[in-house]
């Protein structure tokens, strides 16, 4: 598997995220796992904004 890595240096920005009401559990894991890789990388809650927007049924 080929990994590509970024650097995280800009940590008293804000950051939005946009998370689509679709499978409770698998959406909250992975907003976890994205506060919780920001929170490592120097954030701090205040920062950030969270959206939850309705997913449309095909």
């Amino acid at each position: 598997m080929r990994m590509i890595e970024g650097q995280f240096d800009d940590a008293n920005a804000r950051y939005t995220l946009v998370v689509g009401r679709f499978n409770q559990f698998v959406v909250d894991s992975l907003v976890e796992g994205a506060m919780d890789a920001l929170i490592r990388h120097g954030m701090i809650k205040s920062q950030w904004f969270g959206f939850l927007v309705p997913m449309k049924s095909p």
